[in-house]
């Protein structure tokens, strides 16, 4: 099976911010929202990869060079709270979802 290249995936997730919204739209693959839906979780899959790779960098490696101006927003996110953010929280984090 052949994975659409990233800017496909973002322009059904953007069509679907835009997409007219009807009940049990999002339980048809083929509607706008259906495809956006769909593109969403790609993109969150791909952000969790990225997001736990970065998570086993730190835990092996520790942080990128000990000052806080160096810090990704993992590494952040890590930190903030006493460290009681979880990967799932961080991924949402980062994606925008609250």
């Amino acid at each position: 099976m052949e994975r659409e290249p990233p800017s496909g995936v973002y322009v059904k997730l953007i069509d679907g911010f835009f997409s007219i919204l009807f009940p049990f739209a999002h339980l048809l693959p083929f509607t706008t929202y259906g495809k956006a839906l769909k593109a969403r979780k790609m993109v969150v899959g791909a952000l969790r990869e990225v997001v736990r790779k970065r998570i086993e960098e730190i835990r092996e490696n520790g942080s990128t060079n000990g000052e806080d101006d160096g810090k990704d927003m993992v590494e952040e996110l890590l930190g903030a709270e006493g460290g009681s953010f979880s990967e799932e929280e961080i991924v949402d984090f980062c994606y925008g979802h609250h």
